[in-house]
């Protein structure tokens, strides 16, 4: 996970502007894997849309998936369950939508693209 981590910032760089925070947009993306893969069901893809103002990341799996209304309250003494917390509170915002036969995340990530890129 730490190569796919690396390069996907490593594409965000080259496309965002200054301002972009590159270290949340990391921590997202990590959360979001680490649960597709503890919670979710193959296959895992991952994309990220760079056409929008901000950048998007979507995941989606294969798997059920949640409604947020059901997610347990978080429990800043646990060793886990804090990934989707970490990730609504760092991003721009997060969708979550539940397709046939599959699970969708979409994370708009705090990197603003540049107009050239």
């Amino acid at each position: 996970m730490t190569a796919a981590r690396r390069e996907f910032t490593s594409y965000l760089r080259s496309v965002a502007n200054s301002e972009a925070n590159l270290d949340a947009a990391a921590l997202i993306f990590g959360e979001l894997i680490a649960n597709a893969i503890m919670y979710g069901r193959d296959p895992i893809t991952v994309s990220v849309d760079s056409r929008a103002p901000y950048a998007l990341l979507i995941v989606e799996d294969g798997g059920l998936g949640f409604v947020r209304e059901d997610l347990r309250p978080l429990d800043t003494t646990s060793t886990g369950g804090r990934g989707f917390a970490i990730a609504t509170n760092l991003a721009r915002s997060l969708h979550v939508e539940r397709l046939p036969g599959r699970f969708r995340i979409t994370a708009e990530l705090p990197v603003k693209i540049r107009p050239d890129a």
